[in-house]
């Protein structure tokens, strides 16, 4: 079926395919330079300062509330008329949407102004750290500026060109990782740190503002959304809204919380291993989300079954992805943050365990969560989050003081997986597939069996190896990559989604490979 560049099912997979090769590339290369700017900043800043960086990312991040739901809200919006190549409605979506990320910058300014007086009760420090508020009025300055020009990307995004936004994105962070290297190894200045991350955050929407325009001039017209078109897409801001404020709460409070009950300084020793869960969850993110637009294409010419046997597919493809790293990181994660920093930043078990675990929900729930966001299911699930939320304050409460920074990272996986993790696909296979949801909590039972076998396989054959040293490391390094993809390999191979992605994906590379061997 091929009638248009953005419906059919070719372009799709090449766009989607696109999307994802440039975001993975993308992130390797942000990821390492993630790891020597944080190894620059903890042997020029030190931990304290590190705790500051991610508590005052986690205040920003929850005043950023008035945001929420807007950009998916506006995305779904732009699908259509993407499709029909309608101009004037692309236009007055995209003019609505600037008005309406004005007045997010206005809310977030003030908010965060708002909260200064309060930050003695929010900053829990052995030391007292000069000029504190100074550095949070120039997190909220990056937070800010973050909304200006930025509105313009979501139609880049919407047209299935993400990569160029990855692009865009990854120039400027260069830049941002060579000034603040340099900044922090000649001053040592957290003030100049900072300064150089608003200047490259500006940047970076600036042109990519003026990319957008280039490749749709149109956008910079006039034309008005009528009164029920607005309707529409505000009572789908609300229903996300609602959604991604218990998102945001949830995931941004843990910081907060650690703060508050143990210390601002294990914010810092827990954000090293937060660093690289982040990564793994955007390396994860980056494959669906390349998806989004596609999936949201597929929605309005795909049949139902079709449709099905696709998210299938990406539920398989989540599995494997989390489920290997997942297996990897039990294994590696004390070894590697000792062979990087030294031992007295590593965490004890329990507390990589609840990191894991947390960790492992959210990787595989990804195809729930874009397929929700691709076909509109935003009215059905805006409560869950806000409960999920509500029940991870309370258990952080109740296990932090029980078990102290183990029983606070525990309280999200436990909360998860007593709320959106099963109700999400409940509400999606009901609505929008039209069937019973058995048959996906019975796949994620076995995924769970067959990464329980894979890790305990992989524990085995590494366990003799307790002294931490680079060789030792190397050789854990191999194991994990090698014994958890054979296993699931061995026990997935008659697997329909297997063969759907052997047949279409692995198949093709192989023949292209042979091409270019021949040629």
């Amino acid at each position: 079926m091929k009638y248009g560049s953005n419906t059919s099912g070719e372009t799709r997979t090449f766009n989607s395919m696109r999307n994802i090769s440039v975001g993975l590339v993308n992130q390797v290369l942000i990821t390492l330079l993630n790891f020597i700017s944080r190894t620059i900043f903890i042997k020029t800043m030190g931990v304290e300062y590190l705790g500051i960086n991610g508590l005052f990312n986690n205040i920003l991040t929850v005043l950023s509330l008035a945001e929420l739901g807007i950009g998916n809200a506006i995305m779904y919006a732009l699908y259509k008329p993407l499709s029909r190549e309608d101009r004037p409605k692309v236009a007055a979506i995209m003019q609505y949407y600037r008005k309406l990320y004005l007045i997010v910058a206005g809310v977030v300014a003030a908010a965060g102004l708002i909260l200064v007086p309060f930050l003695p009760l929010l900053v829990n420090t052995e030391k007292a750290i000069a000029d504190i508020t100074i550095y949070y009025v120039l997190y909220l300055c990056n937070s800010v500026f973050s909304y200006l020009f930025s509105y313009r990307a979501s139609i880049v995004n919407a047209d299935q060109k993400m990569y160029i936004t990855k692009i865009y994105y990854f120039a400027f962070y260069v830049v941002q990782f060579i000034l603040q290297s340099v900044l922090l190894v000649a001053t040592h200045s957290f003030l100049y740190y900072l300064a150089a991350q608003i200047l490259c955050t500006f940047g970076n929407n600036y042109f990519l503002s003026r990319k957008a325009v280039k490749l749709y001039p149109y956008i910079t017209g006039r034309d008005v959304l009528d009164k029920d078109e607005r309707r529409v897409v505000f009572d789908n801001i609300k229903s996300l809204f609602l959604y991604k404020l218990g998102g945001v709460l949830l995931n941004n409070s843990t910081n907060i919380m650690i703060s508050i009950m143990i210390g601002t300084v294990w914010v810092g020793y827990y954000s090293n291993y937060g660093m690289y869960i982040t990564a793994l969850l955007l390396f994860i993110n980056i494959i669906f989300s390349s998806m989004n637009a596609s999936i949201g294409n597929l929605n309005i010419s795909a049949e139902p079954e079709h449709k099905c046997s696709i998210f299938n597919v990406l539920n398989f493809i989540a599995f494997w992805i989390t489920g290997f790293s997942a297996i990897a990181l039990f294994i590696l994660f004390n070894d590697f943050i000792t062979v990087w920093i030294g031992s007295e930043y590593i965490l004890d078990r329990l507390t990589v365990g609840a990191i894991i675990l947390n960790f492992y929900i959210m990787g595989i729930i990804n195809p729930v969560w874009i397929f929700r966001d691709s076909v509109g299911l935003f009215k059905h699930t805006k409560y869950v989050f806000m409960v999920t939320a509500a029940l991870n304050i309370v258990i952080s409460v109740i296990l932090g003081r029980l078990a102290g920074l183990g029983g606070i990272l525990l309280a999200a996986p436990v909360s998860r997986l007593c709320t959106n993790f099963w109700y999400e696909p409940l509400m999606l296979y009901k609505i929008y597939f039209k069937k019973k949801s058995a048959d996906y909590f019975k796949k994620q039972f076995m995924y769970l069996l067959i990464m329980a076998v894979s890790g305990a396989a992989v524990y085995m054959l590494t366990k003799w190896n307790t002294q931490v040293t680079l060789a030792g490391f190397i050789v854990k390094v191999l194991v994990c990559g090698l014994v958890p993809n054979i296993l699931f390999c061995a026990f997935l191979r008659k697997t329909a989604e297997f063969s759907y992605i052997k047949q279409n994906y692995i198949s093709r590379i192989v023949k292209k490979i042979s091409k270019l061997r021949l040629n």
